[in-house]
């Protein structure tokens, strides 16, 4: 079994930051904890939507139900973490309000970041 060690963490973690700036999360104040995750996942997160207050848990416990630890892998899952919670508000919206206001407003924040985002560089 693979652990998950104090320098993949730190990768984990400036990733964390360096994704939070691309996609424009500033609205969010992230704090990375290693460990206590489900069994089965690399990484998952708990929210505080009204704070906009994000736990991002990265496992302690590379094992072999995923490839093989490398630092790409340790970036992909950061990202990965990052990218969904981009996506929150809509989620939120869509599973609990159930109102086409809030849906469309989160849905076209999303869009927009894609714009700045990935639009002048592709």
């Amino acid at each position: 079994m693979a652990k998950t060690t104090k320098k993949d963490f730190a990768i984990f973690e400036k990733e964390v930051k360096k994704w939070q700036n691309i996609l424009g999360l500033q609205d969010w104040t992230i704090h990375c904890v290693h460990g206590e995750t489900n069994e089965k996942s690399r990484a998952d997160y708990l929210t505080n939507i009204a704070g906009r207050l994000c736990t991002i848990f990265f496992t302690d416990d590379w094992d072999g139900i995923f490839e093989e630890k490398t630092e790409l892998g340790i970036k992909q899952v950061a990202f990965h973490e990052v990218a969904e919670l981009s996506i929150h508000d809509l989620r939120i919206y869509a599973l609990y309000f159930i109102n086409e206001q809030f849906v469309e407003e989160a849905t076209h924040k999303v869009v927009r970041m894609l714009e700045n985002v990935l639009f002048p560089k592709y």
